[in-house]
């Protein structure tokens, strides 16, 4: 080969290696936005899970005041309907 070739062939590696790189850039672009995009995702689902624990949380809290009252009315209305029982006893005994 003569110098001539040599250079030709070297500067179409190098065109060659550079849309490489090119290409390589523009898939790192597209993955960061991708990763950008994921993470505010994530961010927003952990924010939503957190607020729906909070409000199932308060709606438990509501559930037991209002079963303590019901409760409470109950055994005002007719105490004498309330089954009482022992746990610690065991059946016919």
């Amino acid at each position: 080969m003569n110098e001539e070739t040599k250079i030709k062939t070297l500067l179409e590696e190098v065109k060659r290696l550079q849309n490489k790189v090119d290409k390589l850039e523009k898939y790192k672009d597209k993955s960061e936005a991708t990763i950008e995009v994921l993470s505010k995702n994530f961010l927003l689902l952990s924010t939503t899970l957190k607020e729906k624990a909070i409000i199932q949380q308060q709606i438990a809290e509501q559930l037991i005041s209002l079963t303590e009252s019901l409760d409470a009315i109950e055994n005002a209305i007719s105490p004498h309907r309330k089954i009482g029982y022992d746990i610690t006893k065991e059946p016919y005994n």
